[in-house]
């Protein structure tokens, strides 16, 4: 009976020890994880930083990339606009808001006009913006345009090969053929707005073959 029950006891005490032992792994394991749970954390934040970084960086150097893209256009948007201007102005032309122009200092007919810029790789002014002709408006005189309907009679066409369209500048009352009653009034010329209200609006057909305008001619800069 003595034996059983020291058994009992000693049983007992090594169930203590076990629970103690138990409790001290738990204790351990716990801590560990919580260390790892930690140190995981720690890599995530670090390599979340390391991607932040890493995305600056490469937007940076995009960045100085599309900087000297840009400084190399403009480099050679330069030298462009300047190889333009001297190959306009070697044959007397002028060079000014990408346009490459002519204005001549004498007075001819339509067709002796046109010759004279086809004859020099260019041809009379084709006007299809209103920059255009604020630019024609600007010299105050008259000057044949490139602009007739002597193909089909009231079909005006650009010596381009286009038909006219909007917006157009015509003096009040024109096109008209009443103004000179043995000829045709084919072709159309810049009056110099003297008789509108708005010294833009000087379009005016007249015939062909008479010496009354001098002419402006436009050629593509290069």
């Amino acid at each position: 009976m003595k034996t059983a029950w020291f058994l009992l006891l000693f049983c007992l005490a090594g169930a203590d020890d076990i629970r103690w032992d138990f409790q001290q792994f738990k204790r351990q394991l716990e801590g560990q994880y919580a260390d790892l749970a930690s140190r995981l954390s720690t890599s995530e934040t670090k390599i979340a930083e390391l991607v932040a970084e890493l995305h600056k960086h490469k937007a940076d150097q995009l960045q100085s990339g599309l900087d000297q893209f840009q400084d190399s256009l403009n480099l050679v948007t330069k030298e462009q606009d300047c190889l333009r201007r001297k190959l306009c102005e070697r044959d007397g032309f002028t060079y000014g808001a990408g346009l490459c122009y002519y204005i001549s200092t004498e007075k001819k007919n339509w067709e002796e006009s046109r010759q004279w810029c086809r004859d020099r790789q260019s041809d009379l002014m084709v006007i299809k913006e209103k920059e255009k002709q604020d630019l024609v408006a600007s010299f105050n005189k008259r000057i044949w345009l490139g602009l007739s309907d002597s193909l089909v009679e009231g079909s005006f066409q650009w010596v381009d090969g286009t038909p006219l369209t909007t917006p157009t500048y015509w003096m009040p009352g024109e096109p008209e053929d009443s103004t000179y009653p043995n000829a045709e009034e084919d072709c159309v010329e810049y009056y110099d707005g003297s008789q509108s209200d708005d010294p833009n609006r000087g379009w005016n057909d007249a015939p062909c073959s008479i010496h009354i305008a001098y002419w402006m001619c436009e050629r593509v800069p290069c």
